[in-house]
C-alpha cells in the first residue's frame, strides 16, 4: 500500500548531516594530531593559537557545505514510501502525475467528493475507484477516443476515471472536486444498478448531485424553449449530440428533468430514493422508462410545469426586455405629466373667464 510523506526523507538528512558533524571531527582530530606531532619534532615552529585560527575557517566552510548538500537533496515534496500506487479510502491512483504533492491533492479532492456524494446514495461501493491521470492531451484523445475539451471521463465497468490532466491543470485545481464527484457517480449507476439507464438520467444523476440549478440555469433553459432549440427525449436516450450547443442544451435538459422526476416521484426520499428505487430489481422506474406512453406524458408534463413558466422569467430577463419596459415607463411619465399640465391650464382659464372686477364696488 503507497504511502505519501516525507518522514523518511527527514531520518535520512539527519543521519546525513550526523555523519558530517563526525567527517568535521575526525579531521580536526587529525589536524589537532598533526600540528602537535610537528610542534614536537621541530619540523614547523607555528604557535598552537596561530595553528586553530588557519584552519578554523576552512573546516568551518566544509561543515556548512556539507549540510546545505543535505537539505538540497531532502524532497520536501510528498513522497511516496513505496514505488506502487498511491491510495486512500476509496480510490486508487494507479498512474499519478510525478509532482507528488499534485498527486496527493488529486486523492484528497477524491474523497472530499466521495464525502459530499455519498450522502446523498443508498450504499457505498465495495471496491475503490481507480484514478489514472493522462497529462498529454493527445494521449487522452487517443484512450477515450474522441478529441475535444473533455475534463474526464468515467469507465463504469472498471471502476476507472480517467483525468485529462493537460485540460484540469488550465481549468484550475477548484474544478477538480466537482469533475471527480460528477465521475463518480457515473461509476457508482454502473457498479450499482442491475440495468442500464437512458444517458439523460445518468447524466442528471451526476449533476443533481453535484451541482445546484440556479437562475442562470433556469433563463438559459427558457431561451432555448423560445427559440425552439429544445431536444426530444428520443434524442438524449442513447447518447448526446456532438455539437457543442447542443451538448449543452442536453446537460441542462437532463438535470432539469432528473429534477422534475425527483419532484414527482420521490419527494420525501429525493435523489437517494430514485438511486435506491433503480438498484432494486422490481424497479418502478425502469419499468416505467421502458413504456413509451408514459416517456411521452412525462415530456408533456415537464414542458408545461417547467419550461413554459420559465418563458416568463426570460422574457424579464432580457435586457432588451429591461429596456423596452424603461422606455415604456419614461413614455407613461411623460404623457401623464403632459395631461396633468393641459389639466391645471384649462383650469386656470376657466377661472379667469368666469372671474370678474367691477370699480364701482369700490370706494
Amino acid at each position: 500500500m503507497g504511502q505519501v510523506g516525507n518522514l523518511p526523507c527527514c531520518f535520512g538528512f539527519l543521519g546525513d548531516s550526523l555523519r558530517s558533524l563526525a567527517a568535521f571531527a575526525s579531521l580536526r582530530l587529525s589536524q589537532s594530531e598533526w600540528s602537535f606531532e610537528t610542534q614536537r619534532r621541530g619540523e614547523r615552529k607555528v604557535p598552537q593559537r596561530k595553528a586553530r585560527q588557519v584552519t578554523n575557517l576552512p573546516h568551518f566552510l566544509f561543515l556548512c557545505c556539507c549540510i546545505l548538500l543535505n537539505l538540497a537533496s531532502l524532497d520536501w515534496a510528498a513522497t511516496p514510501a513505496t514505488t506502487g500506487p498511491l491510495e486512500s479510502a476509496h480510490f486508487l491512483l494507479e498512474r499519478a502525475p510525478e509532482d507528488r504533492r499534485l498527486a496527493a491533492s488529486i486523492l484528497r479532492a477524491a474523497e472530499a467528493a466521495h464525502g459530499r456524494v455519498s450522502a446523498h446514495l443508498p450504499r457505498p461501493l465495495e471496491r475503490k475507484v481507480r484514478l489514472t491521470w493522462i497529462e498529454e492531451a493527445n494521449e487522452f484523445s487517443r484512450r477515450i477516443g474522441r478529441r475535444g475539451e473533455v475534463l474526464a471521463v468515467a469507465e463504469g465497468g472498471t471502476r476507472r476515471v480517467i483525468l485529462n490532466g493537460a485540460q484540469l491543470r488550465r481549468s484550475g485545481a477548484g474544478r477538480l472536486p466537482e469533475v471527480l464527484a460528477h465521475e463518480y457517480v457515473h461509476v457508482y449507476v454502473d457498479q450499482v444498478l442491475p440495468a442500464p439507464i437512458p444517458v439523460w438520467l445518468n447524466e442528471g444523476l451526476a449533476m443533481v448531485l453535484t451541482e445546484r440549478w440556479s437562475f442562470d440555469k433556469a433563463v438559459s433553459l427558457a431561451m432555448h424553449s423560445v427559440f425552439g432549440r429544445l431536444l426530444t427525449l428520443e434524442e438524449i436516450t442513447n447518447a448526446f449530440p456532438r455539437d457543442r450547443s447542443s451538448v449543452q442544451v442536453a446537460y441542462l435538459q437532463s438535470q432539469s428533468m432528473t429534477r422534475f422526476l425527483i419532484d414527482q416521484r420521490f419527494s420525501i426520499s429525493g435523489p437517494k430514493g430514485l438511486v435506491a428505487d433503480l438498484a432494486s430489481r422490481d424497479s418502478l422506474v425502469q419499468k416505467l422508462l421502458r413504456d413509451r406512453d408514459w416517456l411521452e406524458g412525462f415530456e408533456k408534463r415537464w414542458q408545461e410545469k417547467v419550461v413554459r413558466p420559465t418563458r416568463f422569467v426570460f422574457v424579464l430577463s432580457s435586457g432588451t426586455t429591461l429596456w423596452g419596459l424603461l422606455a415604456l415607463v419614461v413614455i407613461w411619465a411623460w404623457a401623464k405629466r403632459r395631461r396633468q399640465r393641459r389639466q391645471t391650464e384649462a383650469k386656470w382659464a376657466m377661472e379667469e373667464e368666469f372671474s370678474y372686477h367691477s370699480d364701482e364696488f369700490d370706494d
